[in-house]
């Protein structure tokens, strides 16, 4: 039943909101790099399509984290220090999430609050949540739908789904945790990241220290 109904989410989710989305023709320098801020844990490696680590990760993919086998919270503080010839000091971003693996699937959400006060960053003022389902439908493959909301000070409130899938092949030849991943976010209004921002991503380990 579970994956009949993700089934369905899927095509509501890449036939529908299409048709209804707008980012009304505006969209702020660093609102593609504005999601390394979404945690700490993302900000020092990047965010990636094929990243896993609790909440953050599942709001970049929402397939992210469908082999999770336990509850993860997560809570972090970002500053946002200027440089050059923008000094002082922004608030940055502040963020709450969790994951609750269950024998159906595993849920969780996140919200998260950023401001940056520098001409060089325009992000402004922004309020942002997500919720998000993913399901393990075949040994280290999950599919995954996110919906996200929240408030700017750039095009006022937002609404817009996300879709995922993630793969952990496993070993292939030298190249372990080999994975593939992509998704569709922001399918609907957004601000960061702007309207219909695909992404495709490849990890593996190449070196392995036992």
């Amino acid at each position: 039943m579970l994956k009949k109904i993700l089934s369905g989410l899927f095509i509501v989710f890449t036939i529908v909101v299409p048709v209804f989305a707008q980012n009304d023709g505006v969209t702020p320098v660093g609102a593609n790099t504005a999601q390394d801020l979404y945690a700490p844990s993302v900000a020092g490696r990047g965010g990636f399509t094929t990243s896993q680590g609790g909440a953050p990760a599942s709001a970049l993919n929402p397939a992210a984290e469908g082999e999770a086998q336990r509850i993860i919270f997560d809570i972090g503080y970002l500053g946002l220090p200027g440089f050059g010839d923008e000094g002082g000091y922004g608030f940055g971003s502040l963020n709450l999430g969790a994951i609750f693996p269950t024998k159906y699937a595993v849920f969780g959400g996140s919200m998260r609050f950023l401001r940056s006060p520098f001409d060089s960053f325009p992000v402004e003022t922004v309020f942002h949540t997500n919720l998000n389902a993913a399901k393990e439908i075949y040994p280290g493959m999950s599919l995954g739908l996110g919906l996200n909301g929240g408030y700017n000070t750039g095009n006022t409130w937002t609404l817009s789904g996300d879709l995922g899938f993630r793969y952990n092949m496993g070993t292939i030849g030298p190249l372990e945790n080999f994975t593939l991943a992509a998704t569709a976010r922001s399918l609907g209004k957004s601000w960061i990241p702007p309207m219909f921002t695909p992404a495709a991503g490849m990890a593996f380990d190449f070196f392995r220290i036992r």
